[in-house]
């Protein structure tokens, strides 16, 4: 019944030690992604489709429960990739786009979502506070 914060959750569990022993660094280490998040997310999602098709097949209504801390122990009980740091570093470049933005050119990944008629893209570009008035855009 509390709130959980990834990177609290990493810590609590051992993730943060784990890391630190594997990459032979002196102190804890933060995995490169909020893991934890991704994996509760998907989770609830299975459980919430779970849930809906029960309902469908027997009526009523269910409950899904999740946990960030119950996913960080579940994920940590599936092991290390044995000589994980060594991998080759993935290859990102054609996934990554280039736009203008108010601090100069912006580079980082595409969207996920491709569709040929209403192309995923941010209509205005990212500004800097301050730059526009204190008003709703017109559409």
């Amino acid at each position: 019944d509390r709130r959980g914060f990834d990177s609290l959750v990493q810590s609590a569990t051992g993730f943060n030690l784990a890391e630190a022993k594997a990459a032979n660094a002196p102190e804890p280490k933060a995995l490169p992604v909020q893991i934890l998040d991704m994996a509760t997310g998907f989770l609830i999602a299975f459980g919430a489709q779970a849930a809906l098709l029960r309902q469908q097949r027997e009526g009523g209504s269910w409950r899904v429960r999740v946990s960030l801390a119950r996913t960080g122990l579940w994920l940590r009980s599936l092991g290390r990739v044995a000589g994980g740091f060594d991998a080759p570093p993935a290859d990102f470049s054609g996934l990554m786009e280039t736009t203008s933005s108010g601090w100069g050119d912006l580079t980082a990944m595409r969207h996920a979502a491709e569709f040929s008629h209403t192309p995923a893209r941010w209509r205005r570009p990212a500004v800097r506070p301050g730059s526009d008035p204190l008003a709703w855009p017109a559409p």
